[in-house]
């Protein structure tokens, strides 16, 4: 035999995700301080992801998961940013969730 099936239909092939940012962008990170090892990953890659040259990244540090949504209805209706990340550990061993 000379290896592993390779299904036809699905592609060997995945593109990189897409650059293009044709606005400047503000996104507020929401992150606990709670539980800091897995956060902090969290905090890390997202910022990662999300620097472009048109991108602002503001970080927005909170003690607990409890205060998370607090401040993210706060910059939502200040309208701080156009995007917010909410990123915590509840539960799960990592979770992070997009408003």
């Amino acid at each position: 035999m000379s290896g592993p099936a390779v299904n036809p239909r699905v592609s060997q092939f995945i593109p990189p995700r897409p650059r293009v940012v044709a606005a400047r962008h503000i996104f507020a990170i929401v992150a606990s301080q709670f539980n800091p090892s897995y956060v902090q990953g969290l905090v890390d890659h997202a910022t990662r992801d999300l620097q472009t040259p048109l991108a602002k990244v503001a970080l927005h540090r909170v003690p607990g998961a409890f205060e998370i949504p607090i401040v993210v209805r706060e910059l939502a209706q200040q309208k701080k940013a156009d995007v917010i990340l909410a990123l915590g550990e509840g539960g799960a061993p990592s979770s992070a969730r997009c408003i």
